[in-house]
């Protein structure tokens, strides 16, 4: 429990230097700007930095993580296909909401790998259909629909005056995903703490 815990704790403190690094990846959010002006996705070595501190962090620590709780449960290939799915499906829903970023493919394909691994988790339970088992419930599910919901919702109250809900990124309340992703991870990191290690107790003296 001790090294989960430790991992757990090093993706809070990941996630809380999040915010400035979206601050410094994305700008100011859109604050009301006129509808024709269009937002500049550069330079472009802010969006590899972003993309591959989150493709090699957040993955990391996830399977990590999860390998200590409930060792060889899911393999590498299982997380790699699900971290695929992840970012494909990114791709597909900032694609269908015609966000301005489209237009600038190695933004849009930087943005997709960065929060793409957010969405992964919710692939490998829903292909093993885990969702029941308990662990998988609260280290995977919950935190991840939390965050992903969050997500969704602080982008689409639109950009003020702006009718498209996606047009500008960020929107003004977007800052509020990352304390989202904090907010997941203290929840992981209660449950590992408080409820699993009691649940394993119980089931090693029932054995």
């Amino acid at each position: 429990m001790v090294e989960s815990s430790l991992l757990l704790v090093v993706r809070i403190l990941y996630n809380t230097f999040f915010t400035p690094i979206l601050r410094i990846v994305f700008g100011l959010p859109t604050n009301g700007e006129p509808r024709s002006l269009i937002p500049q996705y550069s330079p472009k070595m802010e969006y590899l930095i972003f993309a591959a501190s989150n493709a090699i962090v957040i993955p990391f620590i996830t399977i990590t993580t999860f390998n200590i709780v409930v060792p060889k449960k899911y393999s590498i290939k299982d997380y790699l296909l699900s971290y695929f799915l992840g970012i494909i499906s990114t791709f597909i829903v900032i694609t269908i909401l015609h966000s301005v970023i489209i237009n600038d493919i190695f933004a849009l394909s930087m943005c997709c790998i960065g929060f793409g691994v957010y969405v992964a988790p919710l692939f490998i339970i829903g292909i093993y259909s885990s969702y029941n088992e308990m662990i998988e419930r609260h280290l995977f599910l919950i935190p991840t629909f939390f965050t992903v919901f969050i997500f969704f919702v602080s982008c689409c109250p639109c950009a003020l005056d702006n009718p498209l809900p996606w047009k500008f990124f960020p929107t003004p309340s977007f800052m509020i995903f990352p304390f989202a992703t904090v907010i997941s991870d203290l929840y992981s990191l209660l449950y590992v703490l408080l409820v699993h290690k009691d649940t394993k107790k119980n089931w090693l003296f029932e054995n």
